[in-house]
């Protein structure tokens, strides 16, 4: 009586799962399928992302020329205001940036550029000690296509 109660549990599950299909998704049908199918659809275009170049300028408040580093900054951003956005970044005051870039107070001034895919750009993505005009645009540069 028990085999044949499993049996019969056995073929109920099995038959379920025919009729519902096996669970599994269509992934191959994609949005631009569904539009295809549909003639009342509207037509979808991907369109590109584009992410404007950053600099992320690396402060500390124990810089020698902090104020001076912070002037030079905001004048390459007024030049660069088309092209690129340019963030400082004190350190001591954003932990977390310290610690997603490994950035200490010995290490700054420091750059880190992202290019237009928001990806650190370069070989040698941070420029550690990075003060003088020079070295700022340089590194900005390697980042705008």
């Amino acid at each position: 009586m028990k085999k044949k109660l499993l049996a019969l549990c056995c073929v109920a599950v099995l038959a379920a799962g025919i009729m519902t299909g096996c669970g599994c998704s269509n992934t191959a049908n994609t949005s631009s399928d569904t539009a295809k199918n549909d003639s009342n659809a509207p037509a979808q275009t991907a369109q590109p992302v584009h992410i404007t170049p950053t600099m992320w300028y690396l402060v500390s408040n124990s810089d020698a020329n902090l104020d001076a580093e912070k002037k030079l900054v905001e004048e390459i951003q007024n030049e660069y205001k088309d092209k690129a956005v340019i963030q400082i970044i004190n350190i001591d005051e954003n932990e977390q940036m310290a610690m997603l870039t490994n950035v200490t107070s010995k290490d700054t001034p420091a750059a880190l550029m992202l290019d237009e895919t928001g990806s650190t750009s370069g070989n040698n993505p941070i420029v550690f000690h990075c003060e003088t005009k020079e070295q700022i645009v340089e590194a900005l540069n390697s980042g705008i296509k």
